[in-house]
């Protein structure tokens, strides 16, 4: 497995995971607090232990716990968009998105029976298949299939993306975290749970902190 801390990446490969983890890339992360809202409406921030502490805790419990479910599907969403030829030339694999639909499939069972989970992937996702049909086009990349998913979970949808991109499987899933964090990060600082100067420093350690873990998901088979 690739140490996403320690892979160097091409110009373009840093451009796409930039473009990828870009806030302002429209997939509606920013509309789902990943808990954070449920949880404070609950009480559970409400102790005398440090708010911010408490906050630490949940976001790291949620940032494991995606990595734990929908990690494996992202890394295989990722891994089955090639196949190596000769002379390891890579090809993409006939009949990609009829398999990723199958593996998507999969992902929906595991999230069904949390009617808020789902529906939050699955619209982040459909979102972030919207932007690939006007993206991926336009980064020229050879072999793309013809069609795209036009909807789907975000788990999923996103290891597609950094499959395609030929991003390293550990820097697509340190991505995918990255983008869990920050969302959730976001919607601690839009209910003043966090300053919005304090959460920078706080997303970096809640990231710093995930390195290992994303590094063990990555020989996780799916569930």
């Amino acid at each position: 497995a690739d140490d996403p801390a320690a892979v160097a990446l091409t110009a373009n490969q840093h451009a796409a995971v930039m473009q990828l983890t870009d806030a302002t890339l429209p997939t509606g992360g920013f509309a789902h607090s990943g808990g954070i809202e449920a949880a404070m409406q609950l009480g559970l921030f409400r102790s005398a232990m440090d708010e911010q502490e408490l906050v630490r805790r949940f976001i790291l419990a949620a940032a494991r716990s995606t990595l734990r479910l929908q990690g494996p599907f992202a890394l295989a969403a990722h891994d089955m968009v090639y196949n190596t030829g000769s002379g390891d030339q890579r090809r993409v694999v006939p009949d990609l998105i009829d398999h990723w639909d199958v593996l998507d499939a999969r992902l929906h069972a595991h999230l069904v029976a949390n009617a808020v989970a789902c529906r939050a992937s699955t619209q982040q996702g459909t979102a972030l298949s919207r932007v690939l049909a006007y993206w991926l086009p336009s980064l020229l990349l050879e072999g793309l299939p013809p069609k795209l998913p036009r909807a789907g979970h975000m788990a999923t949808v996103f290891g597609l993306a950094g499959g395609l991109m030929g991003l390293p499987r550990g820097v697509m899933l340190q991505a995918l975290v990255h983008c869990t964090v920050r969302d959730a990060t976001s919607a601690a600082v839009r209910l003043n749970s966090l300053g919005p100067l304090a959460a920078v420093g706080f997303q970096a350690s809640v990231m710093r902190e995930l390195l290992a873990d994303v590094s063990a998901a990555q020989a996780a088979p799916p569930g």
